[in-house]
């Protein structure tokens, strides 16, 4: 992190009395479904806690990984499963069996931990996108149904007095919406781009397609297969790399074999951050049908290494998208069809939106990410519930 970045978060740390603080989230980055929302609470803590702060990330289990970790100057402490974390966390929390923390920051991601009746400590709430019909897609039908009752009805009320940080303006408009906050209440602060992504020399000699995401039902991985299923038909030496894990591993993999496409779309799964970057820099496009997104960070990672996307039309996407300038918003399936297939045969478009795409990620930042962070939580109050 750069000097100054440092000095002024830990200046904001010390005029506010920050010297431990607590990041609740759902999911840790060691956990096989991590994505960008496991990604940016790792890039804040690890900022915050480079400025002097003893910042600890409290998750659920990650499978085969310790309960209790040091990663990047902060602590893990993974101590409860996919559901109970929610109720061993509050439970840690209101009796100080950690001890005592002096500012929060809660990460909602569906479910709420509901810190503001949990502690009266300065804080501010982390909304990467509201969940909406992605509650359908998961659950049966009555637990769906729970589940949106929730975050839309009866957690919001409790929520009424927090800073609410958004990551893009598209998802504070849906988020103020959905969940009826008041618009001075949300703030759009902008995820960054690590330094690492940048561009290499070259790219593949085939066209390549890639996508990066959980392998569950809101990344509509199937629809994405039928799509580049019939662009195989048109260009037909394309391929596609699939990098995620997920629960619907074995569905996809099923489908590709029924429709004998395991010569060109392959499934990577979960792969390190070098292997990541080296497709990011090789293939010739991102690609995304993703059905909601709070920001899109792969798009803006791809970008950064030069390459540009054709990604679904939704709220996230359109802010990390300039349409037709660093890729292309597709509307529907045959839209979508038609970019990919296009940028695909005209390299010199290809070329100028992703010279476009890296300019755009350069300029995202991590450092200024962490830093307005903090400025939000220095406007945050400590109050009594």
């Amino acid at each position: 992190m750069k000097p100054s970045s440092v000095d002024s978060i830990s200046s904001i740390a010390d005029e506010l009395g920050i010297k431990r603080l607590l990041i609740l989230a759902w999911r840790d980055l060691d956990d096989p479904e991590s994505g960008g929302s496991e990604i940016h609470a790792h890039e804040i803590a690890k900022r915050l806690a480079e400025s002097g702060i003893s910042v600890t990330l409290r998750t659920s289990t990650a499978f085969n990984h310790p309960k209790v970790k040091m990663r990047d100057g902060y602590r893990v402490v993974r101590k409860s499963g996919r559901y109970m974390v929610f109720l061993r966390s509050a439970l840690s929390l209101l009796f100080h069996f950690d001890g005592h923390y002096d500012a929060i920051v809660e990460v909602w991601n569906g479910m709420p931990f509901f810190t503001p009746i949990l502690s009266s400590r300065r804080k501010v709430i982390i909304v990467h996108h509201v969940h909406a019909e992605m509650w359908q897609m998961t659950l049966s039908p009555v637990l769906a149904k729970i589940g949106n009752i929730i975050e839309e009805k009866i957690a919001p009320i409790f929520y009424r007095k927090q800073l609410i940080v958004a990551p893009s303006p598209s998802s504070k408009s849906d988020i103020i919406k959905r969940l009826h906050f008041r618009d001075s209440n949300v703030v759009t602060v902008s995820p960054g781009v690590d330094a690492q992504f940048k561009p290499s020399v070259s790219k593949s000699k085939h066209p390549s397609l890639l996508v990066v995401g959980r392998l569950v039902p809101v990344k509509r991985h199937d629809v994405l297969i039928d799509a580049v299923k019939r662009i195989h038909e048109i260009v037909q030496d394309v391929e596609l790399n699939i990098v995620g894990d997920g629960y619907m591993k074995e569905s996809i993999l099923d489908k590709i074999t029924n429709l004998n496409a395991r010569s060109y779309i392959h499934v990577l799964g979960h792969i390190d951050e070098k292997q990541l970057i080296n497709l990011y820099q090789k293939s010739w496009l991102l690609v995304s049908m993703s059905q909601r997104e709070g920001w899109g960070l792969t798009i803006l990672e791809a970008g950064s290494c030069g390459t540009p996307c054709v990604v679904s039309n939704i709220l996230g996407h359109q802010d990390a998208v300039v349409d037709k300038k660093t890729g292309f918003l597709a509307d529907d399936m045959d839209d979508f069809i038609s970019k990919v297939t296009m940028l695909l045969q005209d390299s010199d478009l290809r070329g100028q939106m992703g010279n476009e795409a890296q300019i755009q990620g350069s300029s995202l930042s991590w450092d200024n990410t962490a830093l307005e962070l903090m400025k939000v939580l220095k406007r945050s109050k400590s109050r009594k519930v």
